[in-house]
């Protein structure tokens, strides 16, 4: 069972894999006991723990850049969002001026002729700034995907050196190269 519950690199968060970064490990303890089987889940958590030793410096470099552009997408997901709505809620407006100015007597149109007109440059505004965000958003995703084709590239070189801090720091995981148990494969 960890000892820790900030992120780090593990071993055992799932049954598939002996080591993994894990953003939060009482967070996954509770998920294992939640859904694992019951036979699985016993061995798992007696399994699941931080890693102790060196991980090599370039596995936890990719990693944090990893991390990193995953934020930034994130919040310009959020960002990207926002945009959105704000976007729709100015064509509301937008069509409600419209409505107004339609309906209203003639002493009344030019001030909601002016209405209409600020609505209209604000709904234009809101499109071109959920368009920048999508842009960023766009542009995020992509260094998204990139740090975690680097990160797996990274890992694939190093796996040699992790496979043997595993089987020093986890003597007994009945880990078979595909599988911790293997009733799961």
């Amino acid at each position: 069972m960890p000892e820790k519950t900030e992120g780090g690199f593990c071993w055992h968060q799932s049954e598939f894999t002996p080591f993994g970064w894990c953003p939060d490990f009482e967070k996954r303890l509770k998920n294992i006991k939640e859904t694992a089987p019951q036979d699985i889940c016993n061995r798992l958590i007696v399994l699941f723990k931080p890693v102790r030793g060196q991980i090599p410096e370039e596995v936890v470099r990719a990693k944090q850049l990893h991390l990193e552009a995953m934020q930034a997408y994130h919040k310009a997901r959020e960002a990207d969002e926002e945009a959105i709505q704000t976007h729709k809620g100015s064509i509301t407006t937008h069509n409600m001026t419209w409505k107004a100015y339609q309906e209203a007597p003639p002493e009344n149109k030019e001030i909601l002729k002016q209405k209409y007109e600020k609505s209209k440059n604000d709904c234009f505004d809101a499109k071109e700034r959920q368009q920048q965000t999508q842009q960023a958003h766009n542009k995020a995703s992509k260094i998204c995907i990139e740090s975690v084709r680097n990160y797996k590239k990274v890992l694939a070189k190093h796996i040699e050196t992790i496979e043997a801090l595993h089987r020093k720091e986890c003597p007994e995981c009945p880990w078979n190269g595909r599988a911790i148990f293997s009733e799961v494969v």
